[in-house]
């Protein structure tokens, strides 16, 4: 249960509000495994099963005294994803969130508002994509970041792309030598072999099988293109 975590109070009703009382099997695992006595890990579990929530829980009381909490993901969506949402819940706790996706604005269409870089200077929370991390510390204003506690590295798996791993792997390195005592927290849905990743990153694995949102399947019938997508958008909706 929430209520039995070693988190300041205030941080517990911020979950409350957002409906999170009990924790998933995952998180169960991943707190035996040494969350919170500042234990860096590899996290390998299905989408949708916690993941994010484990680097909060990890990262956010650390905010709560000084030391920041970066997010870093591959995508520009992604990363602005979290930080509206992270922006939303913590700011109840006097927590600034910053975003950093190494651009002065970028264009979402009429749909959304433009993703615009913050000052993260000031930010105790930042969310950014790896390239824009990967510039800040290759320019040498690796100050803006100040004290750093917990670094969650979403889509680990990236580390075996031809094209961004070796830019990723860098850019870890970089972090650690920069900051030895913050709490790395590599998740992903997907990695090929955990066992070898963790070994090669230095991280304790922890691992789960199972899915907490069971997937749907659809067969759909249908005699013209148009009927298709009559049908699947109501099932969508």
């Amino acid at each position: 249960d929430i209520q039995d975590l070693p988190i300041p109070d205030e941080f517990k009703d911020v979950l409350y509000n957002v409906g999170l009382e009990s924790l998933l099997p995952i998180q169960k695992k991943t707190i035996l495994s040494g969350l919170f006595s500042n234990s860096s890990l590899l996290i390998v579990t299905s989408t949708s099963s916690g993941k994010t929530l484990l680097g909060e829980l990890a990262g956010i009381p650390k905010a709560m005294k000084g030391k920041k909490m970066i997010y870093m993901s591959p995508l520009v969506a992604l990363t602005n994803e979290k930080y509206n949402s992270f922006r939303k819940r913590y700011k109840t706790l006097g927590l600034r969130t910053g975003i950093k996706v190494g651009m002065s604005r970028i264009d979402v269409g009429k749909e959304g508002k433009p993703i615009v870089d913050t000052d993260i200077s000031k930010a105790d929370i930042i969310c950014a994509t790896y390239e824009a991390l990967d510039l800040l510390f290759r320019s040498g204003n690796t100050k803006d970041l100040g004290e750093v506690g917990t670094v969650i590295i979403d889509e680990i798996q990236n580390l075996a792309d031809p094209e961004r791993g070796p830019e990723l792997d860098g850019l870890i390195t970089r972090m650690r030598f920069h900051y030895p005592k913050a709490q790395y927290l590599a998740l992903s849905a997907t990695v090929g072999s955990p066992h070898v990743l963790a070994k090669e990153l230095g991280l304790k694995l922890v691992e789960f099988e199972g899915r907490p949102v069971p997937l749907e399947r659809h067969l759909v019938f249908a005699r013209t293109d148009e009927e298709k997508r009559n049908i699947i958008r109501r099932l969508v909706t």
